[in-house]
């Protein structure tokens, strides 16, 4: 399967990529500033990832990212992403992003998910490690086509999905190794999206 993993010039990328390697994928690497509707219509990926990064979803330097978005859905191809595409995600689509009560610079939270594909063969609550300063505001999910999949125990949202496209993000960081079930959810969104 090829997939296209936009990297905000950030370590996590590679671990990612790793990941997507073990589950079989073809995985090209496309650096954040590089990336452009035709090298997305010329690659033709099967699955996208929008990998995590330093910065807010509206950094003048994610312009690139973002004017891409619009295709990616026009396309239907499915789309994850992770931390700072969740963010990116989740703005796209009328949602804000806001300063977290609490920065979380590998914090081990456990959470909670209702039964949804990417979290198909998970336990309703397990252990995630979060790398963020930013988080989506819970109260600005409503009225946008997005709907919150699961939370902290604090009710801070961890994943989103839109209504009707294949559309995927998580706050937290499914490649740390304190993770748990990182490769599923990796693996879920490969096999079953």
């Amino acid at each position: 399967m090829k997939i296209l993993l936009i990297d905000h010039y950030d370590s996590f990328t590679d671990i990612i990529a790793d990941y997507l390697r073990q589950l079989n994928c073809d995985v090209f690497i496309l650096k954040t500033d590089k990336v452009t509707v035709n090298i997305l219509e010329e690659f033709a990926p099967e699955k996208i990832i929008v990998g995590p990064g330093p910065g807010h979803p509206n950094d003048s330097s994610l312009s690139l990212v973002k004017n891409i978005l619009p295709q990616i859905f026009l396309n239907k191809t499915p789309l994850l992403g992770v931390c700072l595409g969740h963010q990116m995600i989740a703005e796209y689509f009328g949602a804000k992003v806001v300063n977290a009560t609490t920065i979380a610079h590998g914090l081990s939270s456990r959470l909670t998910h209702e039964q949804d594909v990417l979290f198909d063969g998970i336990p309703d609550e397990f252990t995630v490690v979060r790398y963020h300063s930013l988080i989506v505001d819970s109260n600005s999910i409503y009225g946008t086509p997005l709907k919150i999949t699961a939370v902290t125990r604090s009710a801070e949202v961890m994943a989103i999905r839109h209504e009707d496209l294949p559309c995927y993000g998580v706050q937290f960081h499914p490649e740390s190794v304190l993770t748990e079930f990182g490769l599923k959810i990796l693996d879920n969104f490969i096999n079953r999206i």
